[in-house]
């Protein structure tokens, strides 16, 4: 259209929005340029301006060009907008504010001020302007507007899911063709774990625009979020032979990678994911999820040298912490195994899986009496956590110094506080049973299974129990009324070795 009529600055206006939505931010910055040799104050053409100019140079010779077009024509809220983008993009957060400020003077209802600033107090922390700024915007804005759809994000990222889909559904009603309206509907639906309400949405979209890159990309993801890996794969596998490019997009060569993942083919989906990071080298998920197949399969170095080099980058991605200790403690580095769950102590001060996962290590180095310290810095944050209590009571039973009495005490202690946990009474049952008291050690398990009749774990220990006390028939018997109940496939493998 623009070939037809170059003249037509509102047809050029949209072919550089198109461009920038799509990623093509060089063509997108030639159209605003052009654009702004015609209408050097256009509010849409300057914001393009300064949000496709990246790196320090370009960013001040972006500044300084907009000074220059300002200079040189009145004052306009467009100028503002686009010196607080930059700014933003410089790290100049104090002087953004002040720039949208003037933006709203010159034009008080402006939707796009409005919604910067909104962005601005969310970024800041401060969630009651923010909510009133971005509420602004999207009254103020036309019904298939992104920022009513911005609004509806911030009530549902703040506490406010029910909000946010009343949102979404009163944009579907009252503009029913808007399909990123019913694609954030969809999304809620998949995170919110209604997967049947995910598909009657997904299924309206691809109704209405069958080759839709969101629409077909949600269909793979709910697919993968059912466990259907093979069906999973088909679909994206379909995204990227339409001929429409979508093999290019690093995000659907990931879920491509998550569907081989799960239809159990690690060689296809590692293939995929060094595929995504040839088309995005900085993509975090990818990067995280590599490492972590490569540690499955015995392979800690590539997966060391990339999660060091992401989390120079980005210290704050627990998972990624957690891998490197992982590969490091798989090369038997204990030392920087126990160096990463160190800093992690001050980067996450109230995950009680850190201090926990250092007690493993530093037991394995024979640090005994600093372990127990960190076992028990573990149940301070969650006292609810098992895990330490369990290693606690290793502690006191095989330690240096053993001490039956204080496992006794502290698993006596947190049955008291919840007298319904059967692994609470599995753990006491592991006491007694050390100890040489069969009798309180199986009356134990029978009350952890009495507490969770459909739980495995007691019957397993029970089971176990009585195997080695010589009686398989009692063993069999226990495990037979658990597989009768689940078909446990464990179960069925145990019941099965008894037999043999």
């Amino acid at each position: 259209a623009v070939e037809l009529d170059p003249e037509n600055a509102d047809l050029g206006l949209k072919l550089c929005l198109a461009r920038f939505s799509s990623g093509h931010f060089k063509e997108a910055r030639e159209a605003a340029q052009k654009i702004l040799k015609k209408q050097p104050g256009q509010k849409e053409a300057l914001t393009m301006l300064a949000e496709t100019a990246f790196g320090q140079k370009e960013l001040q010779d972006t500044r300084q060009q907009i000074e220059s077009m300002r200079q040189g024509d009145k004052d306009r809220a467009g100028y503002h907008l686009a010196r607080g983008a930059i700014l933003l993009k410089l790290g100049q957060q104090t002087n953004v504010a002040s720039e949208l400020k003037k933006a709203l003077a010159l034009e008080p209802k402006s939707p796009a001020a409005l919604a910067a600033l909104g962005n601005l107090y969310w970024m800041q922390g401060d969630l009651q302007k923010a909510e009133q700024a971005l509420k602004s915007a999207a009254e103020l804005s036309p019904l298939r507007s992104f920022r009513k759809l911005r609004y509806a994000e911030f009530k549902l990222q703040n506490g406010s899911p029910g909000e946010a889909k009343q949102l979404f559904e009163e944009m579907t009603r009252k503009a029913p063709d808007y399909l990123p309206a019913w694609l954030s509907l969809a999304q809620l639906a998949l995170d919110e774990g209604k997967l049947e309400d995910c598909a009657a949405v997904t299924q309206k979209i691809l109704a209405r625009a069958p080759e839709s890159y969101e629409g077909m990309l949600l269909d793979g993801k709910l697919k993968l979020a059912r466990g259907e890996g093979p069906q999973a794969v088909a679909e994206f596998t379909r995204m990227t032979a339409l001929g429409l490019g979508y093999e290019r997009y690093p995000l659907v060569q990931f879920h491509l990678a998550l569907g081989y993942l799960l239809a159990g083919d690690v060689p296809k989906s590692t293939a995929h994911l060094n595929q995504a990071l040839s088309l995005n080298p900085n993509y975090t998920d990818a990067i995280v999820l590599l490492a972590e197949l490569n540690l499955r399969k015995g392979d800690a170095a590539p997966a060391i040298t990339s999660l060091t080099q992401l989390l120079k980058q980005q210290p704050l991605i627990p998972q990624a912490q957690f891998l490197l200790a992982a590969a490091y403690a798989a090369q038997k580095n204990l030392d920087e195994a126990a160096a990463v769950y160190r800093r992690m102590l001050l980067l996450f001060p109230k995950n009680p899986r850190v201090p926990f996962l250092l007690a493993k290590v530093l037991a394995q180095q024979n640090k005994l009496d600093e372990a127990r310290k960190f076992c028990e810095k573990a149940m301070e944050i969650s006292p609810d956590y098992l895990a330490p209590l369990q290693m606690l009571v290793d502690l006191d039973l095989f330690g240096k110094k053993p001490d039956p009495e204080a496992a006794l005490a502290l698993v006596n202690q947190q049955i008291a506080r919840r007298p319904s946990d059967p692994d609470l009474e599995s753990a006491l049952a592991r006491i007694y049973l050390h100890q040489g008291e069969a009798a309180r050690g199986e009356a134990a398990l029978l009350k952890a299974i009495e507490l969770a009749p459909n739980y495995k774990t007691p019957y397993q220990e029970l089971a176990q129990f009585y195997f080695d006390s010589k009686k398989p028939q009692q063993a069999l018997e226990k495990l037979a009324i658990f597989a009768a109940k689940t078909n446990d496939v464990m179960v069925l493998m145990q019941i099965g070795m008894i037999q043999d």
